[in-house]
């Protein structure tokens, strides 16, 4: 059995988990951006991103694919078709 971490099981999501830079060249997206995503609560933690430890400057992991799905979500929807 899990142990549960705050309600949450002690897993992770499938999928690769890279650093900073190279996630953030995968997505197609500046580092910074990604950063801000993760400041402004747009991704959230154990799904999206892991600190590798508790220090305050701890490198980043970043989960490509849920990064993907999450910002799917919110990709605008197609402009309607203009009449002739």
């Amino acid at each position: 059995m899990l142990k549960k971490f705050n309600g949450v099981p002690n897993s992770l999501p499938s999928g690769s988990w890279c650093s900073t830079k190279e996630a953030a060249e995968k997505i197609g997206i500046h580092f910074a951006t990604l950063q801000n995503y993760r400041r402004d609560g747009f991704l959230q933690p154990r799904i999206h991103y892991i600190k590798v430890s508790q220090g305050k400057t701890s490198p980043i992991l970043w989960n490509v694919e849920q990064i993907l799905l999450r910002m799917a979500e919110f990709t605008a929807p197609p402009a309607p078709a203009v009449g002739c």
